[in-house]
Order: structure tokens, then sequence, then C-alpha cells
């Protein structure tokens, strides 16, 4: 039976999309091009998700890979990155429907400790129980031992528990542990099928 909800965080309750994001801080082309390469795709911002680099750390490395003018402005965006993170209004719903109906719900999310920064004004949110971040316990999704970390820590059975990520093969890690799940990229402005699935094996 399920009675464990268990979230990703980006493009399931946020949307998070680098090009996006960056054209708040720069309208230039050739600038936004050259920060979302010198950040969001650099090795440094999957080591602040692993918990292996301080952002002061990752942004002093960032700043090499642009010219001195740029330099300014790459701090600004690791500072304000995540004021640009959209909610999904349907998923936001959705928790309140679930938490309503008595089910528990969880985050799990490859993510930053940048993440304490910002969670409080996350709508969806207020209905979680508690959040397992990727850099706070240095695991990464996809690997199986996050997710028996995750419920090792909050004392869950993984067949209690069903995991809605945008990535197939998290989703297929985290159910070779025992967990149910859904792989959800498609339409966020119907997250029925999510509920659907929950209910399906309820």
């Amino acid at each position: 039976m399920i009675t464990n909800i268990v979230f990703d965080m980006g493009n399931v309750v946020l949307s998070y999309d680098p090009n996006y994001i960056i054209q708040h801080f720069t309208k230039d082309k050739d600038q936004q091009r050259l920060l979302v390469e010198a950040i969001f795709k650099s090795p440094e911002w999957l080591a602040l998700d692993e918990g292996t680099l301080s952002k002061e750390g990752a942004c002093s490395i960032m700043k090499t890979r642009v010219e001195l003018q740029l330099q300014p402005l790459v701090k600004k965006v690791m500072d304000e990155w995540y004021l640009h993170l959209t909610p999904f209004k349907d998923i936001i719903e959705l928790s309140k429907k679930l938490k309503e109906e008595g089910y528990t719900l969880y985050l799990l999310s490859n993510t930053s400790l940048s993440f304490y920064e910002y969670y409080e004004n996350v709508e969806a949110f207020a209905y979680f129980k508690d959040f397992y971040i990727s850099a706070r316990h240095l695991l990464m999704k996809p690997d199986p031992a996050i997710f028996k970390d995750f419920c090792k820590r909050k004392q869950l059975n993984p067949t209690e528990c069903f995991f809605i990520d945008d990535s197939q093969d998290n989703i297929n890690s985290a159910k070779s542990i025992g967990m149910q799940g859904i792989c959800f990229n498609g339409n966020y402005d119907n997250a029925q099928m999510i509920y659907d699935a929950i209910k399906k094996c309820s």
C-alpha cells in the first residue's frame, strides 16, 4: 500500500531551465550563452549538487571561464538564480490534495545546499513533511544508494513509497530497491496522470 509520495524538484515541482533563468541577468545573447556554459553546464555545478564543493569555491572557478567584465555577473547569478525557478501550479494543487487524503509527502532531489536559502518560499513545500537533499548526504541519483539512504533516514518501507521524477533512469533506480514510480516530464498543465498512477498502486 502506498502511503508516502516522494517528489523530485527540478521540472517536477519547479521548472528548472538555465536558458530561461539567465535571461533575467543579461539580455545579451552571447553573454547568456557564455554564462550558461560557465555556470550551469560546468563540473562545479555538478559538484555543488554532490556536496563536494562550496558555493564560494565553485564561483571562484566559474569566474575564470569568462572575461573580467562578466565576473561580477557570475557571482550575481550564483546568489540569485533560484529566484527564477517557476512553480507548477498543478503540482501545488496535487500536493495539497494528496496531503488531505492522508499521504505523507517528501522531497528527494539532486540539488545544492542553496536549497535551504529558498525552500520556504516554495508554496508546494508547505504540504511536505521533510526534504532529502543530495548535497547534504553526499549521494546522487540515479545511484540506488541514495534511495536506500533516504528510506533508512526517514524510516520508510520502500514498497510504501511512490517516486515522481523527470528522469526515467532515476525512476528505474528507485524501482530497483522496491519503490513504485512514474516519469513525469509531459504536460504540466495536467497532473492527473500522477494522481491516477498513485491510486492505481495504492
